[in-house]
């Protein structure tokens, strides 16, 4: 509106007349080709008609029920004493990844100690090291969190405690005592000389493989961070050759292991001053060789018995009898190992035959019908990379245990799964923060996800879609082109694309391709609105419709958009609407409000969310 000389917007704020929009809300002022003028914008039907008196409202579920206002006042999860480390933290992660390296070193070392050479100066301070950093890992372990068998994180400090006591902590402290008492003993033996200092050094180094026992902690780690590896963006050929290597070198530790100790009965006899020459040491003239030479023989000797060609002959009662057990345990694991590493090596021969299959009839298909050379490559290399993409990832229409799952169980999973990207929007935030309910229900019917290879169309310009949905951009980068102004725009995470189809009828005002392989939300407008006509914020979204298609209308015709990226005057546009339609005070201060991070979201003891954003 013009009142003299001042130009006020909607909002209320005296616009600065060089200015193209209000610097309060975002709304542009310039009308001399709007879209009013061409007819305008008009609110879908179903926003006009809805009432809020006759329709039902969305029931609360179990799930829903954790969110309720009785139940976030613990939402930090802090208990009696406090709250403790998540397990999930950087802090921690760190800790377990020195865990998992120190567990390593043990698996590597440990079994060396069979060998008959002077222990290097490195062993002993990687040793002290070890019973300092294992001696820490007890009172944090105190401290740090747990996953319950339903899955959720404890964070209840007394609860923490207790889950360890009961646990692991016996073990854990004993073994701490035991390396502290074998080290200071060790030591002592060291100072000492003759013989019987020999064997306490030998006895002492033979006690140490109990801390073998700390392997435990492998299977634990590897549990805590399954879910971690199981999103990784890994393709099914990557996975399969992991999965072969891990269970090589699983197999060439255990020959490790076994190999020390056929050393040590060779080596025991030699050491032992009695009658040696049935030893296989002197059997198959090895004695004369360094320690080197000898563990080779012994690991030749391990390999060989996987395959039943035993090529050393065993003389006393001890070698006989433990290569018995060796060749016992070779038959176990050929009957375990060689069909694993087989099926493995199907999969990926047979994922290449399927892809080069429909590849080929790809090919056939544009022969047979005349497609031009030109186009052909393009589409046989969009579909290549919509392969590839499809193998990276497992669509939810895959898992067919998903289809098993309880309702309440599938829509606790989409809401913790799509929640935390919806939420870089001001309308979905609001909504979820007012209606945890009607949130849940949105994640669970309305919301799904797409995948687009590197040079996929998601849309192009002046076609209109049959099933209207709206887009938010998860990973990848889209490159926009407005059909009127020629312009082109990067689109990054942390946008949304085409919200108008959720509102009113819209046609796409631009084209939108992949510039690299792209993850996106789907939020299907036919379900979203059926979701919120059934919710008790029914009446706060119609008006953010109302006024957004308002909005729509005070635009020109040539800078109408698909696309909304995090851009310092969009946010607070979108911003300023949802505050409107709510009733609420506009932010003072929208600087803070634009410099979006990416969300995340970590779910509490008592089954209750917490976002930050």
């Amino acid at each position: 509106e013009q009142a003299g000389e001042k130009r006020i917007c909607q909002c209320g704020v005296v616009v600065d007349p060089n200015s193209a929009f209000c610097q309060q809300c975002g709304t542009r002022w310039k009308r001399q080709h709007s879209v009013l003028e061409a007819g305008g914008f008009t609110t879908l039907p179903i926003w006009r008609q809805a009432s809020h008196n006759n329709l039902p409202i969305a029931r609360l579920t179990a799930f829903d029920a954790s969110m309720s206002p009785k139940t976030t006042a613990s939402i930090s999860g802090r208990g009696k004493l406090g709250k403790a480390m998540n397990p999930a933290s950087k802090r921690r992660c760190t800790w377990d990844v020195c865990i998992l390296a120190f567990l390593m070193y043990d698996v590597i070392v440990l079994p060396t100690l069979f060998l008959d050479f002077e222990e290097p100066a490195i062993f002993k301070a990687m040793s002290w090291t070890l019973r300092v950093f294992w001696t820490l890992d007890v009172p944090l372990s105190f401290l740090t969190g747990y996953r319950r068998q339903d899955g959720e994180i404890e964070l209840r400090l007394d609860k923490v405690r207790q889950h360890y006591i009961r646990g692991w902590m016996l073990m854990d402290v004993a073994m701490v005592i035991g390396d502290w008492v074998l080290g200071i003993d060790g030591e002592e033996d060291v100072t000492s000389s003759g013989a019987r200092s020999v064997k306490m050094l030998r006895a002492s180094r033979m006690l140490r493989m109990i801390r073998m026992v700390r392997i435990y902690r492998i299977a634990l780690l590897s549990r805590k961070y399954a879910v971690l590896f199981h999103y990784k963006s890994l393709s099914a050929n990557a996975t399969v050759a992991l999965e072969i290597v891990r269970v090589i070198v699983l197999m060439l530790l255990v020959a490790h292991f076994i190999a020390c100790f056929w050393y040590y009965l060779g080596s025991h006899a030699l050491n032992a001053g009695t009658d040696v020459s049935d030893a296989w040491m002197v059997v198959s003239g090895t004695e004369s060789l360094d320690v080197g030479g000898r563990y080779l023989v012994a690991y030749h000797w391990t390999m060989c018995n996987f395959v039943g060609n035993m090529n050393l002959e065993c003389s006393t009662t001890a070698e006989r009898l433990y290569s018995i057990f060796v060749l016992v345990f070779a038959f176990m694991v050929l009957a375990v190992v060689p069909p694993r590493i087989t099926a493995l090596m199907t999969r990926l021969s047979t994922a290449a035959v399927e892809q080069n299959a429909l590849l080929t009839q790809l090919k056939l298909y544009l022969q047979d019908n005349g497609a031009s050379a030109e186009l052909a490559v393009r589409v046989e290399r969009v579909a290549a990379g919509a392969l590839r993409v499809h193998q990276q990832k497992t669509p939810e229409s895959d898992v067919k245990l998903l289809r098993l799952l309880p309702e309440g169980t599938r829509s606790a999973l989409h809401w913790e799964i799509f929640s935390p990207r919806l939420l870089i929007h001001p309308l979905f935030r609001r909504v979820f923060d007012q209606s945890p309910a009607l949130g849940q229900q949105i994640c669970h019917k309305a919301v799904s996800t797409t995948d687009l290879a590197d040079e996929g169309v998601l849309f192009q310009a002046w076609f209109s879609s049959d099933l209207p949905v709206m887009y938010f951009l998860s990973s990848g980068k889209l490159s926009y082109t407005h059909a009127t102004a020629h312009e082109s725009e990067e689109v990054g995470p942390g946008s949304w694309l085409a919200e108008p189809l959720l509102w009113t009828s819209w046609i796409y005002r631009g084209d939108a391709i992949a510039q690299e392989d792209c993850s996106l939300l789907v939020v299907s407008a036919k379900s979203f609105q059926d979701e919120v006509l059934k919710s008790s914020l029914q009446k706060e979204v119609r008006r953010y419709a109302e006024q957004f298609v308002k909005w729509l209308n005070g635009l020109e015709a040539d800078v109408l958009t698909d696309v909304s990226t995090p851009r310092e005057d969009l946010v607070k546009q979108t911003v300023f609407l949802t505050s409107s339609a709510f009733r609420t005070r506009v932010f003072s201060e929208p600087e803070e409000h634009t410099k979006f991070k990416a969300p995340s979201h970590s779910r509490t003891s008592d089954g209750t969310f917490e976002f930050a954003i």
